[in-house]
């Protein structure tokens, strides 16, 4: 099931994501930030057909898309104050043209499982809905720089230290990996 393990594409790039330590530390350091590339972010979305809504809300909107050679069309979103991530969002569009209900069910069904854990977390809600010739599976994360969500998150295996998720630490993850920055 190679749709299944593109998909856990999303928990690869997440279980990257790096503390920023002390917001002191934050605070006394320049953050660079890679350039956007907004015409190529959007000609990913425009080839795939996917019309796509960041599902976090903020003043600092960062976001990122990368598409695989199956067409799995990955975005993620993530809402930062400073250099200090708050939410961040995760969707996978999973392309299913020629599936059948019950293929797309069952699909929905094996994520469901692998995925679990992360729906155990207080911080993060899931979602599975068609858009179009896709199933999309969003993950959002809210509240991810109070103490207990960085600590659960970190607990779960999905930070690589136990404090506050930085902003450029994850983008130079999410670069590495591929994803174009709006």
């Amino acid at each position: 099931m190679k749709k299944l393990l593109a998909i856990l594409l999303c928990a690869a790039i997440v279980m990257g994501l790096a503390g920023c330590g002390s917001f002191e530390d934050v605070l006394a350091s320049a953050i660079d930030y890679a350039e956007s590339n907004t015409a190529q972010y959007n000609k990913i979305l425009e080839d795939a057909g996917i019309v796509h809504a960041s599902p976090v809300f903020g003043d600092n909107i960062f976001s990122y898309a990368s598409v695989d050679e199956e067409g799995n069309v990955f975005c993620a979103d993530y809402v930062c104050k400073i250099d200090v991530v708050t939410s961040w969002a995760e969707t996978s569009y999973i392309p299913v043209e020629g599936y059948t209900e019950d293929q797309i069910w069952e699909l929905k069904r094996a994520l469901r499982v692998e995925l679990d854990y992360l729906d155990l977390l207080a911080c993060c809600s899931m979602r599975f809905n068609r858009a179009g010739n896709y199933l999309k599976v969003t993950c959002v994360f809210t509240d991810v720089n109070k103490e207990e969500n960085y600590d659960a998150i970190y607990k779960a295996g999905l930070s690589s230290e136990n404090a506050t998720i930085s902003m450029k630490a994850s983008e130079d993850i999410l670069l590495a990996d591929g994803c174009v920055k709006k």
